[in-house]
């Protein structure tokens, strides 16, 4: 019997993703798409602070990186 390609199998080690792995993942490609989509040099409440964060001029807030905006 081929177990290879079951879900949770040990055979390939692989698994399936954790909820937190499958929440990392999901973020990361939605930082991507808003990326693709936002042109964020023509964005006039963003801006990049001299710490290196980024800050919303519109709610006044601080972000880490510019995929949480």
């Amino acid at each position: 019997m081929d177990f290879q390609n079951r879900a949770g199998g040990k055979t390939g080690g692989g698994g399936v993703a954790s909820w937190s792995d499958a929440n990392v993942d999901r973020r990361e490609r939605l930082r991507q798409l808003a990326l693709e989509t936002i042109d964020l040099q023509k964005d006039p409440y963003f801006m990049k602070n001299h710490l290196g964060g980024y800050e919303c001029k519109l709610c006044l807030t601080l972000h880490n990186n510019e995929g949480k905006i």
